[in-house]
């Protein structure tokens, strides 16, 4: 998920030009270092997303936005319904904290980077994974 906020170089919001924006969200996975078969089109779509945060955090800087990254690992929501049990075991193995995610979880970071004392933070990502990604 990518955060952006505007603020004055001194820290302060600021209404010049471009205007405060509200924070923009948008998911990006956790890069791997090998990426499943017939996957090409999701790890170009995810590694797009961190370099157009970089690009964004560069770019956005002088005017007082900032622009960051929340990396989720699998979260399960109501659109993981039909993902087996075998599946979601198999990958809670793989998890060292020993849980899965949850949304509160993911809204933690984004909360993060969205608040008044992340105003010095851009083009950073926050992976919330438990930890899977360490083994990886």
């Amino acid at each position: 998920m990518t955060a952006s906020r505007s603020r004055s170089t001194d820290g302060q919001a600021t209404s010049r030009s471009p205007p405060s924006p509200a924070p923009s969200l948008a998911t990006a996975a956790p890069p791997r270092d090998s990426t499943p078969t017939s996957r090409s089109a999701y790890a170009a779509a995810k590694n797009a997303q961190l370099g157009l945060t970089l690009s964004w955090a560069r770019e956005l800087a002088p005017f007082g936005i900032t622009v960051n990254t929340v990396a989720p690992g699998f979260i399960p929501v109501e659109r993981h319904a039909a993902v087996p049990d075998e599946d979601r075991a198999a990958y809670l193995a793989t998890v060292p904290a020993g849980r899965m995610g949850t949304p509160a979880d993911i809204a933690c970071a984004v909360s993060f980077f969205a608040a008044e004392g992340a105003g010095f933070v851009t083009g950073q990502r926050i992976v919330v994974d438990g930890g899977r990604s360490l083994s990886s």
